[in-house]
């Protein structure tokens, strides 16, 4: 192409747009090149551009197939674990306990040490769900809320005992002096 136009008819960086525009295909940008017609993408640059930056966006056709191949990989792994958390979550949660009601087929097998972790960790994770929830609901109006629970007094160590006996002392001997006062002013 710049044989044909010669050396200086267009910039390196107009060139790289030019390839951007055209998913990297070199025969389509020199076929439009040569014909006159650049890419609309590019139609508003100058073709003595020296530089231009290539936005991170635009990638080769094949690794598009391969990410999204990835991104599709990654979601049928995350809706298989969704569905494993389901169904270990399907122990039913009421009042009456039917531990001994006979044998039934429990969700988790107890020889399955792997499922029962997983399931231990999906009720802890409920429930400091419902915790952390619990915390952040607003306090501030409607509904009777629980006072905190208070802590119980710690009793006094010596050095506190010591300075209350010091400071009742002080206390008793200006009044004592205030009635003195007071007598004398009579």
């Amino acid at each position: 192409c710049a044989a044909v136009l010669g050396e200086d008819a267009y910039g390196a960086g107009y060139l790289a747009a030019c390839l951007a525009a055209l998913a990297f295909e070199p025969a389509r940008v020199v076929e439009a090149l040569l014909d006159g017609r650049p890419p609309p993408a590019v139609a508003h640059l100058s073709p003595k551009l020296a530089k231009v930056s290539v936005a991170s966006s635009v990638t080769t056709p094949d690794a598009t197939a391969a990410d999204a191949a990835r991104q599709k990989a990654r979601v049928r792994a995350m809706e298989r674990a969704e569905a494993d958390e389901a169904a270990l979550r399907e122990v039913y949660d009421d009042d009456y306990d039917d531990r001994y009601d006979g044998p039934a087929d429990p969700t988790v097998k107890a020889f399955d040490q792997d499922a029962v972790r997983r399931q231990n960790a999906l009720a802890k994770a409920d429930e400091e769900e419902a915790a952390y929830w619990d915390r952040m609901r607003n306090r501030n109006g409607g509904g009777v809320s629980e006072p905190a629970p208070k802590e119980p007094p710690r009793p006094p160590t010596a050095k506190e005992i010591a300075l209350r006996r010091r400071r009742k002392t002080q206390r008793k001997g200006a009044q004592h002096h205030q009635k003195d006062r007071a007598v004398r002013k009579q």
